[in-house]
């Protein structure tokens, strides 16, 4: 019996789409996945786990 997903999947897509293009800006390791989870109300680590 599979759970239901709290976040879309085209959320997901686009949240680490978000991610890739910031990092790209202020480089790694920058709190890239801390900014774009607080903008979009994701969780930063299900976030992270999304960007992995």
């Amino acid at each position: 019996m599979g759970g239901q997903r709290k976040y879309p999947a085209e959320l997901r897509v686009r949240a680490v789409e978000m991610v890739r293009e910031l990092e790209g800006e202020l480089g790694q390791g920058r709190g890239a996945i801390a900014r774009v989870a607080r903008d979009l109300g994701i969780h930063k680590e299900a976030l992270r786990n999304w960007v992995r």
